[in-house]
């Protein structure tokens, strides 16, 4: 019990923070990451994409950060819509001068933002759906995307096949 009220405490405080899914340009976060501007400079972000409905975006005033919302409900509706905008954000940043350092993130940090991060890695990284949700759940452990969201995951995936 006292492990997890730390564990807690240090993700409060930003002390554990975001977790990094592609070297140093992609990580993939819960709401309070969003909210963490010194988490968000210490990591070089240049880009937020906000997959929820429901979290505000924390920093849009900061004229070196460029944000994307998604507005993507949680608990029906699922994410397909928001993959091919969520994919061309991110290889916008990517490309852009310095090459852009991103988080993605929802409220938590483990469905809505978990799956379209699991897109993107297919798209931009030509991983398929299974190396892609390896990828991404190796390195967020928190990341669990509902019914909903993984039922769009194959036919997106079979489209995205049949357009390259």
């Amino acid at each position: 019990m006292e492990r997890a009220l730390a564990r807690r405490r240090a993700m409060a405080s930003g002390e554990i923070w975001a977790d990094e899914i592609v070297d140093a340009k992609l990580w993939l976060g819960a709401g309070r990451d969003a909210e963490n501007l010194p988490q968000l400079r210490a990591h070089a972000i240049t880009h937020v994409l906000n997959v929820a409905d429901d979290v505000p975006n924390f920093h849009e005033a900061e004229p070196d950060l460029t944000y994307l919302c998604l507005n993507v409900r949680d608990f029906g509706g699922g994410s397909r819509h928001a993959y091919p905008s969520a994919v061309e954000f991110v290889r916008d940043a990517w490309a852009g001068t310095g090459g852009g350092r991103v988080l993605v993130h929802c409220a938590n940090g483990s469905n809505r933002s978990a799956t379209v991060t699991i897109a993107v890695c297919m798209e931009l990284l030509g991983l398929t759906l299974s190396e892609s949700w390896a990828l991404v759940c190796e390195r967020r452990k928190a990341a669990a995307p509902l019914a909903d969201n993984r039922a769009v995951r194959m036919p997106w995936h079979a489209f995205s096949l049949a357009a390259a």
